[in-house]
């Protein structure tokens, strides 16, 4: 079973009496957002492929791809990734999001044949998880120093 998040809780020993003025926070938070486009970089070649394969969708336009953005959250201590909807050109033009949510109907399928299809960013933040681990550690030793 594939996950759809991955969360990870970092636990130090023996940094009980450090102070906040000791710690900095600009590495942490360029760690998160560097580890955020890793994956969705990765995760935009899963669905960049003409054609596509059987586990995720092809790319035809490539507007789906392009609506992965990363969202920092309000401290910068983490970073989501996921499909933004884009708002209407003109006030003139249908609201896109009134229709629905395409990448969801990929991922879990329609009752009128459309099958389910894999979770493209989850399975990039799977790949991606040893590389943003180390920038974590490394980002976090640099933050204590």
């Amino acid at each position: 079973m594939k996950t759809s998040a991955m969360q990870a809780m970092l636990g130090l020993q023996g940094f009980e009496n450090i102070s906040q003025m000791q710690f900095k926070r600009g590495p942490m938070r360029k760690a998160f957002r560097d580890s955020g486009r890793m994956v969705a970089k990765a995760s935009r070649k899963k669905i960049s492929k003409r054609g596509g394969s059987n586990e995720y969708p092809g790319r035809r336009t490539g507007r789906m791809a392009k609506s992965i953005k990363v969202r920092l959250g309000s401290g910068g201590f983490y970073a989501k990734v996921q499909h933004q909807m884009p708002a209407p050109a003109s006030k003139w033009e249908k609201d896109p999001r009134g229709e629905g949510f395409y990448p969801a109907f990929l991922h879990y399928g329609t009752k009128r044949g459309l099958r389910s299809r894999g979770n493209w960013i989850a399975d990039a933040l799977a790949e991606q998880e040893g590389a943003i681990m180390q920038r974590l550690w490394a980002s976090l030793n640099e933050a204590l120093k």
